[in-house]
Formats: structure tokens, sequence, C-alpha cells
């Protein structure tokens, strides 16, 4: 998606809305520095983009990250981020809905 898709589609966002943002799902990094892990990664590729990213309620799907992510998202972006992290993609496809389900209620 390019950076001005992605502005306005946020732009649009209701304030019950939900973004999906997938960790580096495929195994690509934005970095080749593997001392960083893929969580972080995507934050900082969001919030680069995103200057007002706090505003937005967001699930971050990660797959079989073993890098502790889940604390460097406490420590990292606001509460109104979730963190899933699953070990096998096709997670993805079959829970997407239940997820938003929840979220939603």
């Amino acid at each position: 998606m390019k950076r001005q898709d992605l502005i306005w589609n946020l732009n649009h966002m209701d304030a019950n809305d939900l973004l999906i943002v997938f960790s580096n799902y495929n195994g690509h990094r934005t970095s080749n520095n593997l001392s960083v892990p893929r969580v972080r990664l995507t934050i900082d590729s969001f919030r680069s983009q995103v200057p007002d990213y706090n505003k937005y309620n967001v699930l971050l799907l990660d797959t079989g990250s073993i890098d502790k992510s889940h604390r460097i998202l406490k420590e990292y972006i606001s509460d109104k981020w979730v963190y899933r992290r699953k070990r096998r993609e096709d997670f993805y496809m079959g829970t997407l809905k239940k997820l938003v389900d929840e979220f939603e209620s």
C-alpha cells in the first residue's frame, strides 16, 4: 500500500474501527539488522508514516516470533494496540473474523 493510500484510509477511520497490522508475517524484514525484533520494525515503520498513530485501535498480528514482542508492544506504544502471536500463517484466514468479532463486542 502506498503511503498516501494508507493516510487516506486512516483519515476515514471511525473511532470504533479496527486496523489490522501484519508484522512481516511472510518472513520478510524491513531491515537487515536481525538483532531488532520484527514487531519493533513494524511499529517503527508505522510510526514513521502515521504521526498520530496512538489514536487508532490496532491489532498487530505476528507468527512465530520468539523475541518477546508482547513485552516490546507494552513498553513501546499506546494501550490501544493489541498484540496476538500464533505459530502458523493459516491462523489469519481461520480466525481473523473471530478476532474482529471479539474487538466489536
